[in-house]
C-alpha cells in the first residue's frame, strides 16, 4: 500500500511528499502525528523541494554559457556510468 501511495506521489509529481511519507506514515501510525499535521508535514516537504528546485534553476541561469558547458561535461560521463540516474 505503502508503495503505491509513493507511486502515486510520484506520478503528480510531487516527489517531496514521497521521499517523506515513510517516516511521516510511521509517526501517524504510532499516533504521534494528528492526521491534520501529518498532512501539513507531507506539504511542507514538498514546498521545500520546490524552493530547493527553484533555487538550483537560479543558480544555473546564472551561470555563463561557458559554465553551464562545463558543469554538462561533468555530468555526462556520471550519467553514462549510472544510466542517468540522478539527472532528472
Amino acid at each position: 500500500m505503502k508503495e503505491k501511495l509513493i507511486d502515486l506521489l510520484k506520478t503528480l509529481r510531487l516527489r517531496g511528499m514521497a521521499a517523506a511519507l515513510d517516516d511521516s506514515l510511521t509517526a501517524l501510525s504510532q499516533k504521534k502525528l494528528a492526521p491534520t499535521s501529518w498532512l501539513e508535514q507531507l506539504l511542507h516537504a514538498e514546498i521545500a523541494r520546490d524552493k530547493r528546485r527553484a533555487e538550483a534553476k537560479a543558480r544555473w541561469e546564472a551561470l555563463s554559457p561557458e559554465e553551464r558547458a562545463q558543469k554538462l561535461a561533468k555530468m555526462v560521463p556520471f550519467a553514462a556510468k549510472h544510466d542517468g540516474a540522478g539527472l532528472t
